[in-house]
C-alpha cells in the first residue's frame, strides 16, 4: 500500500524534548478547554452552513 500525500515533519531536538507542565485535573483547564471547544465547534458550523 502506497502512502500518498504525507509531509514529513521534522522538529527540532529541543521541541521534541520540551516537557509541558498542565494539571489536565485543574477546574481552570478543564473551562479552558471546553471554551475552546465550543468556540471550534461553532466555527465548524458556521463553515458548513454560512449565513449572510
Amino acid at each position: 500500500m502506497e502512502e500518498k500525500n504525507k509531509a514529513h515533519v521534522t522538529y527540532p531536538q529541543h521541541k521534541i524534548n520540551e516537557e509541558i507542565d498542565i494539571d489536565l485535573n485543574a477546574p481552570e483547564t478543564e473551562k479552558a478547554a471546553l471554551a475552546i471547544q465550543n468556540k471550534f465547534r461553532r466555527f465548524q458550523k458556521r463553515k458548513q452552513d454560512p449565513s449572510p
